[in-house]
């Protein structure tokens, strides 16, 4: 890319203000969204808004008339707590938003597009200045004049829309993917639900009393254990750097068990490792279950033969069942499951306790024969789809900072982008 890319103040490309102050007098059950720094880091995520607060339209109506709202391709700016987190507002959009905890840029001069800062925030250069303008140690903050104060590498206003165009490519493609897969996941557990909680295909027929409530004659009650093996791994010695120095095996730690298939790991292990430590490789298709602290009950399904730290509780079907079955069921559940959890500020839950766990499951398995292989038909759409965002996630964090900088030429970072969805 043959351009210059000049350092300019943040505050001189754009208004940098905060909201008006909004009392809690002001709230109300119904009206205009009213987002928090929480609400905005859900936002960013493509998460749904789970509790907003609302003022009225009325309330609304005097802010925007005296003060402005946000409009579209404004972007707000977490600065206080979780820091840097920016989000591009869309049109159609209609919220108002809380004063201090968050950041607004609005008018963008001539020299810039938004897009192209709504990146550069999210870059490695980004994020760079904006930790150096972090105050405060027990409260983190930024402030308004220091974030004008951050310097930014701006190169010509088309080579900006260019590189916004490659990114926004990337992104779209990941929303289209990550939709595709939550619309199989939601299809599989239709068919979990129908057949296992409802019994939808056998109301025709005799139900008999069992310890889990009604269920079809001709099933029966199985425990967990009893269908599928249970393993959890361990955590090789920290004072041995050899044995995570140039590690082949991935080693999943609770943190990265976010409800899909695991394919990298922030770290990996050796053979040595593995050895002399009580982590064990665990087979491809492995369901992993969080069984403590703040990421209980979390799920992953192992892409590859990997191991685990002790936190994980492993699940690897007997032959009965799929380990499908298994994710679909602990989702299911999970409500339930961690309400059974114990301990005091971090709520902890065990493999006895798991293995103990109750499914009906009908003693003739050539009636589940369709049905398994129906949900292993969407499971490996989703296993593929997940490899896709999991590459085009890398494409594009290797793709943005050498973007912005200028130190890869667009053709290549198209190519690449083209690459990555084959």
């Amino acid at each position: 890319m043959t351009n210059e890319i000049k350092k300019v103040k943040l505050g001189e490309l754009c208004e940098i203000t905060s909201s008006k102050r909004i009392y809690m007098r002001d709230y109300v059950k119904e009206g205009i969204p009213f987002y928090r720094s929480k609400e905005i880091i859900e936002k960013f995520k493509h998460k749904t808004v789970t509790s907003p607060l609302y003022i009225s339209e009325e309330k609304f109506s005097e802010i925007e008339q005296k003060f402005g709202s946000p409009e579209p391709e404004d972007i707000l700016l977490t600065s206080v707590g979780t820091i840097g987190v920016p989000y591009f507002i869309k049109r159609g959009e209609k919220f108002y938003f809380k004063d201090g905890n968050l950041t607004w840029f609005r008018n963008f001069k001539e020299t810039t597009t938004s897009k192209y800062i709504y990146y550069w925030l999210q870059s490695p250069e980004g994020k760079k200045e904006i930790n150096q303008q972090i105050i405060g140690s027990t409260q983190k903050a930024l402030t308004i004049s220091s974030i004008k104060e951050m310097q930014v590498s701006l190169p010509s206003l088309n080579i900006q829309g260019l590189v916004v165009k490659i990114l926004d490519n990337i992104n779209s493609k990941l929303e289209i993917n990550n939709k595709m897969n939550k619309t199989l996941e939601e299809t599989a557990m239709l068919l979990y639900k129908h057949w296992f909680v409802d019994f939808g295909s056998f109301q025709d027929e005799e139900f008999v009393d069992s310890e889990i409530g009604l269920i079809p004659e001709g099933w029966e009650i199985k425990s967990l254990k009893e269908l599928y093996n249970f393993s959890s791994g361990g955590t090789p010695s920290r004072k041995k750097e050899e044995y995570y120095k140039e590690g082949s095996f991935n080693w999943v730690k609770t943190k990265e068990l976010k409800d899909s298939f695991i394919f990298k790991t922030e770290e990996k292990i050796t053979e040595e490792a593995i050895e002399n430590s009580s982590a064990k490789l665990l087979p491809k298709g492995t369901v992993l279950l969080a069984m403590y602290g703040a990421t209980v009950s979390q799920l992953g399904i192992l892409g590859s033969d990997s191991t685990t730290n002790q936190a994980c509780c492993a699940l690897d079907s007997k032959g009965e069942l799929t380990n499908s079955l298994a994710y679909l069921y602990l989702k299911y559940n999970r409500t339930w499951i961690k309400s059974l959890a114990n301990g005091g500020a971090q709520q902890n839950i065990n493999q006895q306790m798991v293995k103990g766990l109750k499914v009906a499951v009908p003693i003739n398995k050539n009636s589940l024969s369709d049905l398994l292989k129906r949900i292993e038909n969407i499971f490996a759409l989703i296993e593929a789809n997940q490899r896709e965002i999991d590459k085009l996630a890398e494409t594009r964090d290797y793709l943005l900072p050498k973007l912005l900088s200028g130190e890869i030429d667009l053709s290549d970072a198209e190519q690449r982008v083209e690459e990555a969805t084959k």
